[in-house]
């Protein structure tokens, strides 16, 4: 990093007196820096993790937009829903979305590949995967139902992810709700068409919902692998 600075600054060094009709085209100066003695600029892995994430949630936003931020009118309408929803879930119209463990080691090995990677290790992530999920899904029914008592599971992540990794988890939790539950009827499916709508979010074809839900998965597994590698014992004990 120290070289690729030191290259920089000595095209800077160079091109700041030039004057008008004398500077540099963008071309000749990017031949510069490719003849520079610079290869190549390492990330750590968790580095390029996290930017794969924001890979990731810009995805999801192209497809569905931001959600609204909510009025008070709309909040109110939120809490109607909110007791249809109780409905649904009690009669099966609408049920979390299962979580495909296959998926999630399929990831992880995607993740590795390359690496040695213990089986104890592995099993370390691919259950931190599907806790990821659940605790988005719980996410989504704390906002439909305005609680925060809606499972346990929701208090695991609490000290290691950041304001703004909970921020986007929560973003995540309204933009997905269409995939992160299946509904089983006509009624379930009118429920999500509402309640998206009162979120502004855009409809994805059923093609895309697949590959929505693979991209979730993927989210999923490297933020697993990047919480592996912060303090987690208080949270996990003997998972770690």
């Amino acid at each position: 990093m120290a070289d690729f600075i030191s290259q920089i600054q000595n095209i800077a060094n160079v091109y700041a007196p030039a004057t008008v009709n004398n500077r540099q085209s963008i071309e000749q100066i990017a031949t510069l820096i490719s003849h520079g003695t610079v290869d190549t600029v390492n990330f750590s892995d968790d580095g390029k993790n996290l930017f794969q994430i924001s890979q990731i949630n810009s995805q999801f936003d192209d497809i569905f937009g931001l959600p609204n931020t909510l009025t008070s009118q709309q909040n109110e309408k939120l809490e109607k829903l909110g007791a249809v929803a109780e409905n649904l879930f009690s009669n099966g119209s609408l049920q979390a979305r299962s979580i495909d463990y296959d998926a999630i080691l399929n990831n992880i090995t995607k993740l590795y590949e390359g690496k040695t990677l213990s089986k104890n290790e592995q099993d370390k992530l691919v259950t931190l995967g599907a806790e990821l999920q659940s605790y988005v899904q719980n996410l989504s029914i704390t906002q439909l139902f305005s609680t925060s008592s809606v499972s346990a599971t929701n208090t695991l992540f609490n000290t290691q992810l950041s304001d703004s990794e909970k921020s986007d988890l929560g973003k995540i939790a309204q933009q997905l709700n269409r995939v992160l539950f299946t509904s089983t009827d006509s009624e379930g499916s009118s429920f999500l068409d509402s309640l998206n709508s009162l979120y502004g979010l855009n409809t994805p074809s059923s093609q895309e919902e697949d590959n929505i839900f693979s991209l979730f998965t993927q989210r999923n597994s490297l933020l697993s692998s990047v919480l592996l590698n912060r303090n987690l014992a208080s949270n996990y004990g003997d998972l770690l």
